[in-house]
C-alpha cells in the first residue's frame, strides 16, 4: 500500500471512530413480551396494547403455548423463555406480559429473587410491565386458595423486588381489578362481566392505550420494602359491565344512564379505593392549667394570677395579655 493510501485509510478510520464516540446513547431497551391466552385468534402482546411504553425498544416475543387448559405448564414455558432472554442479553431490559403472560412475569420475579443477589440484574437495569394481571395487587388470584382444576392454574404471590414496575388495568377488569370485598355480590358480578367487556376489549382500542390520558386520581405510586417503585394506572370504564349487555341489545343510552346512577355506587363500594377518606384531625391545644406532661416541671407551666375585684363597671385585665392563636398545619390535598 502506498503512503498516500495509508494516510487516506487512517483518516477514514479516525472519522468513523469520532462519529461512533460522538453519537449519543439511545437508552433503548430490549423488551421481552409475553402475550395473553390464545382463544379463537392470535392473542395480543403488551406492546400492541401500550405502545407508548415500548417506544424505541427492541421487542422480542416469548413463544409459549398460551393455553386455556393446563396453564401452569404453559406459563412454565414462558418463564423459561424469559430467563433465557435475560441471561443472554446485555443492557437495559423490559419484561412485559398481558393476562396469562402477566402471570408468567410474576413467576419470573419469583425466580429472579430466588437467585443469589450477585446473580440478579442490577436494580436500574430491569423494568416490569403488566396489563390485566390476575396476580397483581387488585388481581383475582389474590383470593385463589388452591389450583383450579382443568384450567390448571395455581396461586402465586409475586415477591417484592428492587425493580421498577408498571401495572395497567381497566376499571372493573375481572382479572386485574377484582373487588376487595367479594361478599359484595353485585360488585363481583360486575367484575366477572368485566372479564369479557373490559379485559376482552383491550385489543380493540385503535392504536392501543395512551396512558397520558389517565386521570391523575387514577394513578398511584408506591415504594416497596426493597426500594422498588410501582406505578399503577387504572383506566376508567365508561359503562358498568353489568349494563353493557343492555346497550348491546339496543336499550337507549339515556335509560342505561338512569339505571347506572344508583347502581355504580353499589359496585364501587366493593373496592377499598372508593372508601371515604378520614377527615383530618386537628390537634387539641393544652390549656394553661392542664397538668404538666412528663419531663415538664410544674414551674414551667404558667399559672393564672389572682384578679382583685375592681370598681363597679371596670373589667378585669388578663395577666398575660391576649394569646396568639396557634397555627394548625393542615395536610395538603393529594395530587
Amino acid at each position: 500500500m502506498s503512503a498516500r493510501r495509508r494516510v487516506i485509510a487512517a483518516a477514514v478510520a479516525m472519522s468513523v471512530m469520532a462519529v461512533a464516540f460522538a453519537a449519543p446513547a439511545t437508552g433503548a431497551s430490549t423488551a421481552f413480551t409475553v402475550s395473553g391466552t390464545r382463544t379463537f385468534h392470535a392473542p395480543p402482546y403488551p406492546e400492541q396494547l401500550l405502545p407508548g411504553l415500548f417506544a424505541g425498544d427492541t421487542v422480542e416475543h416469548i413463544s409459549y403455548p398460551a393455553a386455556v387448559f393446563g396453564m401452569d405448564a404453559s406459563i412454565a414455558v414462558a418463564v423459561d423463555g424469559l430467563s433465557a432472554g435475560i441471561s443472554s442479553t446485555a443492557g437495559p431490559l423490559v419484561i412485559a406480559g398481558y393476562s396469562q403472560g402477566a402471570v408468567a412475569v410474576a413467576y419470573q420475579k419469583q425466580r429472579i429473587m430466588a437467585a443469589p443477589a450477585d446473580q440478579r440484574p442490577a436494580a436500574d437495569r430491569l423494568t416490569f410491565i403488566t396489563m390485566g394481571d390476575p396476580t397483581g395487587p387488585g388481581g383475582i388470584m389474590r383470593f385463589l386458595p388452591f389450583s383450579v382444576p382443568l384450567i390448571g392454574i395455581s396461586p402465586i404471590s409475586p415477591p417484592d423486588t428492587p425493580y421498577t414496575s408498571i401495572i395497567v388495568n381497566g376499571e372493573y377488569d375481572g382479572w386485574g381489578d377484582f373487588p376487595d370485598r367479594p361478599w359484595n355480590l353485585i360488585s363481583v358480578a360486575n367484575a366477572l362481566l368485566g372479564i369479557a367487556y373490559v379485559h376482552g376489549h383491550y385489543e380493540v382500542v385503535p392504536g392501543g392505550f395512551d396512558l397520558s390520558t389517565v386521570p391523575a386520581t387514577n394513578i398511584t405510586v408506591t415504594t416497596n420494602s426493597l426500594g422498588g417503585v410501582t406505578t399503577s394506572y387504572l383506566i376508567p370504564t365508561a359503562t358498568l359491565p353489568l349494563l353493557q349487555p343492555l346497550l348491546d341489545i339496543g336499550v337507549p343510552a339515556p335509560v342505561v344512564t338512569a339505571l347506572e346512577a344508583p347502581l355504580r355506587p353499589i359496585v364501587d363500594a366493593g373496592y377499598i379505593r372508593n372508601d371515604a377518606k378520614p377527615a383530618a384531625v386537628q390537634p387539641v391545644l393544652p390549656s394553661a392549667t392542664a397538668a404538666p406532661k412528663r419531663g415538664v416541671t410544674a414551674a414551667a407551666v404558667p399559672r393564672p394570677q389572682r384578679v382583685t375585684p375592681a370598681a363597679a363597671g371596670s373589667r378585669p385585665t388578663s395577666p398575660t395579655g391576649p394569646r396568639r392563636a396557634a397555627a394548625v398545619v393542615r395536610p395538603s390535598a393529594a395530587a
